[in-house]
This record gives C-alpha cells, structure tokens and sequence, in this order.
C-alpha cells in the first residue's frame, strides 16, 4: 500500500504533489507533538481516496511476523487516521510477547512486553553486545512466561537449544531497551554468517533496508565466509519497473526480458548503493551488496520459498540458485 501510494504520488503533477507533501507534514508533525490522528481539512482533501481503499471505516491495525519501517508505520496512521500497532513474538511464545502502547506514536520499537510473560536481553559478546553497552543495554531477547511452548515434539536436541535450564526461550533477535523501556529489533543473530574479514552479517536486517526501494518486491542476501563482499538476488516491483521502463524509452519489453536489460539492472543497483556511504547511511559498506540477479518468481508459499507465516525459507532458496549466487561470488575478483 505504502510503495503504490508513493509511486502515485510521484506521477501526479507538481500540484497535487506538492499539496500531499505538505499535508502528510503538517498530520505528521500534529501526530508527533499533539498525538493526533486526524485533521479537519487533509483528511478530506488528501487522505479519503487512500482510507477507502480499505473502506474507509477502519479503527486499528496490528502488525506482525516482520518489522514495519518507521516511514511506513507513519504513513499508515497519517493516510488511515487510525491506531496502527506493532507486536512482537514468535511461534515458541504463542504469538505477542510485546506490543506497542495506546497513546505512544513513536515508531522503531516494540513496545513493551505484555503481562503473560518477561522479557530479558542476554549478552553476546562475539557480536558486541552487552548490557553495560552505552547508552542503551544490548543483547539477544529471551522470553519468559506462561504463554511459552515446553518444547519441541519428539526433538529433545532441538528443545535444549531453544529452552535454557531456567526456562528462558532465545529468540535468536537481538535487541535494545531504550531510555522509556520499550524494546527495540536491531539485529538478528539466527542466520547470521560471517564475511573473510570477520564482519558478522544479519541478512535479514540488510533485506528488510532493500526493500524500502521502490524498485524492489523482495531481495534474498547470499555471502561466503571465503569472501569480503555480498550479492543478492533482487525480485523487482512488476508494476513499479514497467511505469519507470515506459518512461525509459524500454516499453513494450516483456518483464522477463526487461529484467535482462543492462538499464535496469544498473539502476536497481543505483538503488541499492543508495541505502549505503553517502547516501541514506542505513547499510554499512561491507553490507551493501556488490553484485545482483535480478529473478522474475517471487518467492511465495506456493513455490516453497516462504513458510506459511511468509519468512524466506533462505535453505530452499539458496539451493534453488545456487549457480547464479556462485556465478555472481565468481564475477568479483578481490
């Protein structure tokens, strides 16, 4: 929703542009300083069309399985005048083991933890974080409470993994209490490989960075502990390409073929550099991928990519194309 909404946004004349920047600024700042949702004049002028496309009723909504980005959780509850709430929890916790507070409007947390359970951060030292970290205490989040599973059917190996003697569940997330004590996601430390200099790398955390393009449905992150640097498979956004291609002089190219084309390709790339030095600085050097494949299939439940709770199956994936990951590794020479 938030991708279409800013890609129309971008197409309109300079007028209507302009008139919805300056209304998303003005309920932007009103819902930062005051906690407003709502405005007498931009939500009649600016913000009907987009509420109705889900109604136009709707009262709150609650996100889950995967982290929304600050930008997009302010756009839905400036463009929807609703609650928009973030949980946080896993199968092993039967679903919420934090949820964000009524009332705060703040976006990169998880809120606090819910009454079921508690919530302590261990230290990881090999990754650099601890909780004598400055100015926030750091680590992985465990989870404690009657809403947590016992453990693995039949798999006793797996459950001593998960469970420690003390109860505690490892989520494999790492987080952050902030100076109100709501807890925040900044890294993940399951699926997490190392590059040939020693830098650890959370995939995850540098997709979820990629997928803010608008140029990018879903990307898959692949490194090799032999070498220094990373590729990724890149799905483009279908409808986002053709738009942006027609105005390229490359319309009337089937996708799978533009997708082929030299233009894009480089221009996706340019997209991805963006996210890194000397441009938003939201990726480290070493995370901003130096080699991609652009693929025509998402990666779906259907094709068996994603699990029913739409996480990458990255195993499948990587098996799947594993001669274009070692193709792109083998392009790069050090």
């Amino acid at each position: 929703v938030y991708d279409k909404v800013m890609a129309g946004v971008k197409e309109k004349g300079f007028i209507a542009k302009t008139l919805f920047n300056i209304a998303y600024e003005s309920k932007l700042e009103n819902l930062h300083e005051n906690g407003d949702l709502t405005h007498w004049l931009w939500d009649a002028i600016v913000f009907s069309k987009i509420r109705n496309v889900l109604g136009g009723r709707v009262k709150a909504m609650l996100s889950g399985a995967a982290p929304l980005s600050p930008a997009v959780m302010d756009f839905l509850r400036v463009a929807f005048s609703c609650e928009v709430y973030e949980g946080y929890g896993a199968t092993e916790t039967c679903a919420g083991s934090c949820i964000t507070v009524q009332g705060d409007w703040t976006t990169g947390t998880i809120g606090v933890p819910v009454p079921c359970n508690e919530v302590k951060l261990v230290d990881i030292p090999e990754m650099g974080y601890t909780s004598d970290d400055k100015p926030n205490p750091r680590g992985e989040i465990c989870v404690r409470g009657n809403n947590c599973f016992v453990g693995y059917y039949k798999d006793e190996e797996k459950t001593k993994e998960a469970i420690d003697s003390d109860g505690w569940v490892r989520t494999g997330d790492v987080g952050m209490w902030d100076a109100k004590g709501r807890l925040c996601i900044i890294d993940r430390k399951k699926n997490l490989f190392k590059l040939a200099q020693g830098e650890y790398i959370a995939p995850e955390k540098v997709e979820l960075v990629l997928s803010k393009s608008m140029f990018i449905s879903q990307s898959f992150v692949h490194g090799d502990s032999l070498k220094s640097f990373l590729v990724a498979l890149v799905v483009p956004d279908k409808d986002y390409l053709t738009k942006w291609a027609a105005g390229h002089s490359l319309e009337n190219i089937e996708f799978k073929d533009l997708i082929k084309r030299d233009e894009v390709v480089n221009k996706i790339m340019e997209e991805i550099k963006g996210f890194g030095k000397g441009g938003t600085n939201e990726l480290k050097g070493f995370e901003v991928p130096k080699e991609i494949a652009l693929i025509e299939e998402p990666f779906t439940v259907e094709n068996d990519l994603m699990t029913p709770s739409f996480k990458v199956k990255r195993f499948e994936v990587k098996k799947r194309y594993a001669d274009v990951l070692n193709g792109l590794l083998a392009k790069i020479k050090e």
